[in-house]
């Protein structure tokens, strides 16, 4: 992809974000649903045939757009499997836990995005205990194409279906969440970010990404609550200067909640100057490009 390219992939995801602003569909604010591990024994044996058949479609939809498949390139799609903020994570979205009479749950793939809210970090969280360890194994059963999905099926699902879906005990019953159709503007604004990720992360200036692994290591309280969702937090590089204690991981969230929150405000203040400029800009250059002009 050459310079130009570049740049007009930055203005459009500008110009997304800056309609994320203006809609109020972006806010750094918004609250993060944690999973609900209780659950996850009742819906682990299906959520792993979806997962199943969505690594199998999204590895052939990348053979038809042309991407080069090679190890790296397919253990990336098993290892991103069970994150519902990458693309090959993004069913997730679309997860909906469905509660039968019989305490059965199912779960079902909407046709629309949803937000990501409990039963789709539950669902993630169910997947990640089934793929956790076999995704090279996942990663070599899709080096040929075709592959059936009985057969990756078969091979991350035998433990996880071995006794079916624990049925939901009858004083639990009922208690299952609304699935939330997301905003467009938000679909398009999380597809650009999924976009960022992967090409290498998404990330402010100063910042450096830690995933909950990292967060487990962090300071000497004995790590967070289980319930707590810490996927993917943005928190301020480390300085050269070692410190004298460990911070806490509150003390982490806390500071990273407080940077995105200011960088957050300086946008918005700018926000609505902004889209109308950018959005100029980007008619511009598809205008220019239109026409020919090779000094692009």
């Amino acid at each position: 992809v050459g310079a130009m390219g570049r740049a007009m992939w930055v203005w459009m995801l500008l110009l997304v974000a800056a309609m994320g602003v203006a809609s109020g569909q972006f806010d750094p604010q918004a609250k993060k649903f944690p999973p609900k591990h209780q659950d996850i024994p009742f819906i682990k044996c299906g959520v792993c045939k979806v997962a199943a058949r969505e690594v199998v479609q999204r590895v052939e939809a990348m053979r038809e757009e042309g991407t080069e498949l090679d190890d790296e390139a397919l253990l990336k799609v098993a290892d991103n499997l069970c994150d519902p903020d990458t693309t090959s994570g993004k069913w997730g979205n679309f997860v909906e836990l469905v509660e039968n009479a019989d305490g059965r749950v199912e779960v079902l793939m909407r046709e629309e995005e949803g937000e990501c809210r409990v039963a789709c970090r539950t669902a993630a969280r169910a997947c990640a205990d089934v793929v956790d360890g076999v995704e090279s194994d996942v990663a070599d059963l899709l080096w040929k194409p075709g592959v059936p999905v009985e057969k990756v099926e078969k091979m991350m699902c035998s433990g996880a279906c071995k006794k079916g879906d624990a049925l939901v005990p009858s004083d639990r019953r009922g208690d299952r969440e609304e699935f939330v159709v997301k905003h467009p503007d938000r679909v398009a604004l999380d597809s650009q970010m999924r976009d960022m990720k992967e090409v290498g992360g998404a990330q402010m200036p100063g910042m450096t990404m830690y995933d909950r692994n990292d967060i487990d290591t962090l300071g000497d309280d004995g790590g967070y609550d289980d319930d707590d969702d810490l996927d993917d937090i943005a928190v301020p590089a480390a300085s050269d200067e070692k410190p004298s204690s460990p911070s806490s991981p509150s003390s982490i969230i806390d500071d990273a909640t407080a940077t995105l929150t200011s960088a957050f405000e300086s946008a918005k203040s700018a926000a609505a100057s902004a889209t109308a400029k950018v959005a100029s800009t980007v008619s511009d250059v598809y205008d220019r490009l239109a026409r020919g002009n090779e000094e692009l």
